[in-house]
C-alpha cells in the first residue's frame, strides 16, 4: 500500500473534511538535495535533550538504579522478531515480589532493522527516532509517552547493556485487539498528524496502545523519520518506503472527519 497525503485546515462548516488526498494510489513526492553525510541524530531529538520534564528526570534516575542492580529487568516476551529489542525495568529488583513495569528500555545495540528498510535507517538509531517522535508528539498535546536516552549497564542485557532508548511504561490494552469504533476522533487524528510529520513506516495497531479512558498512546517509533535521500554521490535516493508504508489509520473513519481548529493551530505552530 502507498502512503497518503492528509490536507489539514481548520473547519468551519461540514463540509470541511480532512481525507486522504488520494486513498489508494497516492505518492508523496521527494526530491534528493544532493550527497547526504553520514547521518546525524535527528535535529528534534539532539534539540530536545537539555530540556528535562520531571518525568524525564525520573526516567534518568530509573535507569541509573538499573545500572546500580537496584531495579529488576526482564524481557519482553513479545519483542521476537520486532524491530528492537525490549527490556521492562521495575523499581524493586525483588524476584519473590516483582513491581509493576516503570520503564521500557530499548538498547541500541539490540536493533533489528528490517533488511528492506536498511538503506533508510542507519543502525543504531533508532534511539534518537524514539526521542524525536516524544519531542514532537509533546508539542501536538501528548500522546508517546515521556521518552529518554539513557545507559544501562546490567548483565541481563546484550553486552553487558549500554545506551539507548527509556520510555515510560504506559498500561493499555493493544489496538490489534480492538477496534477503532469508539475512538475519539481528536485522538486519531493527532495520532495521524504525528506519523505524517514523522513518516512513520511502522504504525501498524499492534504499535498503539488503548487506555482504559479511551486515549491513544503512540509506541515503537524506531522506524520513523527515514533517510530520503542518498548516502553517496550518484545512487538513486532511497524512496520504495514511500510507495510501501500503510498507516494503520488510514480505514479508520475518524480519519476522514473534519480536523478541528485547536489541531490545525497546532499542526501550523510547527
Amino acid at each position: 500500500m502507498s502512503a497518503v497525503c492528509l490536507i489539514l485546515r481548520p473547519c468551519s462548516a461540514p463540509s470541511d473534511l480532512v481525507r486522504p488526498a488520494a486513498r489508494r494510489r497516492s505518492y508523496l513526492r521527494m526530491r534528493p538535495t544532493g550527497h547526504h553525510a553520514s547521518p546525524a541524530p535527528p535535529r528534534a531529538a539532539k534539540e530536545g535533550m537539555g530540556r528535562r520534564s520531571s518525568g524525564e528526570e525520573r526516567l534518568l534516575t530509573l535507569a541509573s538504579k538499573a545500572s546500580a542492580g537496584e531495579c529488576g529487568l526482564s524481557r519482553c516476551p513479545s519483542d521476537r522478531g520486532a524491530t528492537s529489542g525490549v527490556w521492562f525495568i521495575s523499581s524493586s529488583s525483588a524476584a519473590d515480589a516483582p513491581a509493576p513495569a516503570e520503564g521500557v528500555f530499548k538498547p541500541s545495540s539490540a536493533e533489528h532493522v528490517p533488511p528492506e528498510m536498511a538503506a533508510c535507517f542507519a543502525p543504531g538509531r533508532n534511539m534518537y527516532r524514539e526521542r524525536a517522535a516524544h519531542i514532537v508528539s509533546r508539542a501536538l498535546g501528548g500522546g508517546v509517552p515521556e521518552t529518554v536516552i539513557a545507559t544501562v549497564r546490567h548483565g541481563d542485557l546484550p553486552g553487558g547493556g549500554g545506551e539507548g532508548s527509556l520510555q515510560r511504561f504506559s498500561p493499555g490494552e493493544d489496538m490489534g485487539d480492538l477496534g477503532p469504533e469508539g475512538l475519539r476522533e481528536e485522538e486519531v487524528q493527532r495520532l495521524a498528524l504525528l506519523d505524517l510529520l514523522l513518516l512513520n513506516c511502522d504504525r501498524h495497531e499492534g504499535n498503539v496502545l488503548v487506555t482504559p479512558q479511551g486515549g491513544l498512546v503512540p509506541i515503537d517509533h524506531g522506524l520513523c523519520l527515514p533517510r530520503l535521500v542518498p548516502a553517496q554521490e550518484g545512487e538513486k535516493p532511497p524512496t520504495r518506503v514511500l510507495k510501501d508504508t500503510w498507516f494503520a489509520w488510514q480505514g479508520w473513519r475518524q480519519a476522514d472527519l473534519p480536523v478541528s481548529a485547536a489541531l490545525a493551530r497546532d499542526a501550523a505552530a510547527l
